[in-house]
């Protein structure tokens, strides 16, 4: 069982997460609240929910595309970077071959 523990904490280390805590209605409010700003000062989203009535359904929906919308843009940015330096690279390599009179040979990585 450790062995898996320690493969699970490997795998959400770096990643956003989101906790649950259900049963709202069996748990006392106050440790459900000091559980729930642990988690926030931990840096993970926590929301308090009931499952029977529904109640943070809509809260947990919301987290979800707002944790997802911020990893969408950190990628964009990423792959936006990288298509720039492409876009430089290749630049260099036109001027380059036009500076010296050479065809432009390409090659794909």
């Amino acid at each position: 069982m450790k062995k898996k523990k320690i493969k699970v904490q490997k795998l959400i280390k770096n990643k956003k997460k989101i906790i649950v805590l259900n049963k709202e209605d069996l748990a006392d409010e106050n440790e459900s609240i000091k559980w729930a700003n642990y988690f926030i000062k931990q840096g993970d989203s926590a929301i308090i929910c009931n499952a029977n009535t529904g109640e943070g359904s809509k809260k947990i929906k919301d987290e979800i595309n707002k944790v997802m919308k911020e990893e969408y843009e950190k990628a964009l940015k990423i792959r936006k970077s990288i298509d720039n330096s492409f876009k430089n690279i290749f630049s260099t390599i036109k001027i380059t071959s036009f500076l010296y009179k050479r065809p432009l040979q390409t090659r794909y990585f």
